[in-house]
């Protein structure tokens, strides 16, 4: 039955799908869905039902390696299952094939009646609809769940970020404040809603403050990684973006390189969505830019918009001192820098970004692995000179465009 269903046309397979059950179901009604909630197989896997594949009907499977939980991946294609549920009996076709907006799935619910069926499609989307142990990321037109990405978060902690005196407090104190102040904005009808900048070459710290942000504060976190799509336009991308926000509000939405997301096509519809023409009551809307003159002043310089812009930038030689003796309490006797060692260091490496002075440690560590008879001290130091010479091989030449 499966391989007579994909054999039709793209535009009929749907159809043919239907028919094929009407013929070879007992089912008394037939519920056919594309929601993304409805993950059976997920539901499956939590012990909460059971999907046995029917006779004469071999099931599809296709297996991925997940090197961050060290173990394969297994997802059904194609399939046509017996279900067990509550004490019922359901069948459950799954058809996915591939047309001109890319992949598409679609299940077929068999059930003796239009209640069942329903009640079976709510439980399964009611209880894949909260996340668990992910966070919310849109690319590619279309919100996922990433377990990596919230592995990342929960593992970022503040008093691990080294910055500037103050800018940690300030930052941690701003967002608390307008999530604990949520009756004082209603008591004078202000809309209950924030939007912060950080502003900063790369490498200083950004990220790691966003996800340090959240995994203390304990709010749903949404982000933005692109608005680009090859079957949807980016207006459909931002209404999607803020209508899912504001069904998880309050929360927290991450619009990572906003420079990048937003560019003179789409801002006004942005513009039109940040401002709240519907509500974003309980929405901080936090950007990050490496390039802040590449904004529109209608985003950066409208104080309703991006309250407050926060600048991360190049560490200065405390802060470089204490992520380096931050680095060298991780390891014991050779691999340590010499106190001299480290001022010294923390003194030679002017224009480096945290990401830079993470790389300089890193490339001595290796050095050392293969000449241990070398101090550390030397080896860091040789190592500072070759960098430098990389940046400055990276940078552009007078005269030459800087890349876009």
């Amino acid at each position: 039955m499966l391989l007579d269903i994909l054999r039709n046309p793209v535009t009929s397979i749907p159809y043919a799908a239907l028919a094929a059950l009407k013929q070879h179901s007992r089912a008394g009604f037939l519920l056919e869905t594309a929601d993304s909630d409805f993950n059976w197989q997920k539901y499956a896997g939590a012990g909460l039902c059971e999907c046995v594949p029917k006779r004469d009907h071999p099931e599809q499977a296709l297996y991925s390696w997940w090197p961050a939980g060290d173990r394969a991946r297994r997802a059904t294609m194609n399939g046509y299952f017996d279900v067990r549920w509550n004490g019922r009996a359901l069948e459950l076709l799954q058809i996915q094939y591939e047309s001109a907006c890319g992949y598409n799935t679609r299940v077929w619910i068999g059930a003796e009646d239009e209640a069942a069926a329903q009640a079976f499609f709510a439980a399964v989307c009611r209880w894949n609809a909260p996340v668990r142990d992910e966070v919310f990321v849109y690319q590619e037109g279309s919100w996922t769940k990433d377990a990596d990405l919230y592995r990342s978060i929960q593992s970022s902690r503040l008093d691990g970020l080294i910055l500037p005196p103050g800018l940690k407090d300030a930052i941690r104190a701003d967002v608390a404040a307008f999530f604990e102040a949520r009756d004082r904005y209603r008591q004078f009808n202000v809309p209950w809603k924030r939007g912060l900048i950080l502003i900063g070459p790369p490498g200083n710290g950004k990220t790691h403050m966003i996800q340090a942000l959240i995994n203390d504060l304990k709010k749903p976190c949404l982000y933005v990684k692109s608005l680009k799509s090859r079957y949807q336009n980016e207006d459909l991308s931002i209404r999607e973006v803020f209508e899912q926000a504001r069904e998880s509000a309050p929360c927290v939405l991450v619009l990572e390189d906003i420079d990048a997301l937003i560019d003179g096509e789409n801002r006004s519809f942005f513009l039109n969505e940040l401002d709240g023409f519907r509500k974003n009551d309980g929405l901080l809307t936090i950007a990050t830019t490496n390039h802040p003159e590449r904004l529109d002043p209608a985003i950066v310089d409208r104080p309703s918009r991006f309250d407050r812009k926060y600048h991360f930038d190049l560490p200065a030689e405390p802060e470089r001192a204490a992520y380096l003796r931050w680095w060298n309490r991780q390891f014991d006797g050779a691999l340590r820098l010499t106190d001299g060692g480290l001022d010294a260091v923390a003194g030679a490496t002017a224009g480096f970004s945290f990401a830079y002075l993470k790389e300089l440690a890193l490339a001595a560590t290796m050095a050392w692995v293969n000449r241990p008879e070398v101090p550390m001290d030397e080896l860091m130091a040789a190592h500072v000179v070759l960098l430098r010479e990389q940046m400055a091989s990276a940078r552009p030449q007078p005269g030459t465009p800087a890349a876009p």
